[in-house]
């Protein structure tokens, strides 16, 4: 993996499902585009001490998700999830192949195009949700090996990775309230595990932050801006 050296930011939004991340990041988005040089008071959740000057420059918000339907390895992904026994269920493990060889489509055509611009990659899902594929730390820095092979010089680490969790029982209920089915990856025994191992990663690799998800989406906005914008201020995208 190698550290973020291009002009633009990477950022991560992780979580099992129904943690909210995805709301979160979509609000985020929509802040950032509403006005690139907006003052506290105008700005939801935007506490006092995070002030953009009017001289910031315009935020350039390129969105992605992993797996990607449109893209060859997602694509497969999607297709096989539905099956009651596949290779996803054969070998998970080696299921996470395919997620490696997505993310390194995803990196070499978006991801480091947008950044090299100077762009802001928003991506909902990244390599920490290899954790699925995992039974316990060493798992997972096995996977992290295998990703760094499969994917090469284009594996950028991202600047921030937020991790959103919370407790099984709230996932649930967020799922069912959207009329979700609850499928065999999102079953009690099996979140418990992937909530486990997502903190794993957060404690054994960089950038990481765990979110506490089970608050409102305005208290959890207000704690991302305050470690968001610091990197757009680092990178130059924001002047504080």
């Amino acid at each position: 993996m190698i550290p973020n050296g291009l002009p633009g930011a990477f950022i991560v939004f992780e979580g099992m499902d129904g943690c909210g991340k995805t709301t979160i990041s979509e609000m985020l988005s929509r802040l950032l585009r509403y006005d690139p040089r907006y003052r506290a008071k105008g700005a939801i959740g935007l506490s006092e001490n995070l002030i953009v000057t009017s001289t910031a420059k315009p935020i350039e918000i390129v969105e992605t998700k992993e797996p990607g339907k449109s893209r060859l390895w997602g694509g497969r992904i999607y297709q096989e999830l539905p099956k009651p026994v596949g290779v996803h269920t054969m070998d998970p493990f080696g299921f996470q192949k395919w997620y490696a060889l997505d993310s390194a489509e995803n990196l070499e055509t978006i991801i480091v195009p947008s950044l090299k611009l100077g762009k802001l990659v928003i991506s909902d899902r990244f390599r920490p949700s290899m954790v699925y594929g995992a039974q316990s730390l060493k798992d997972i820095q096995r996977l992290m090996r295998m990703n760094e092979v499969i994917i090469g010089r284009h594996f950028i680490w991202p600047d921030l990775i937020l991790i959103f969790d919370v407790p099984i029982s709230v996932a649930a209920e967020r799922l069912a309230r959207k009329g979700r089915p609850i499928d065999q990856y999102e079953r009690g025994p099996v979140l418990e595990r992937v909530r486990r191992n997502y903190k794993l990663f957060a404690e054994n690799y960089p950038n990481c932050y765990v979110i506490d998800a089970a608050r409102s989406p305005e208290e959890i906005l207000e704690e991302v801006l305050g470690l968001v914008i610091p990197v757009l201020v680092a990178k130059g995208i924001m002047v504080s």
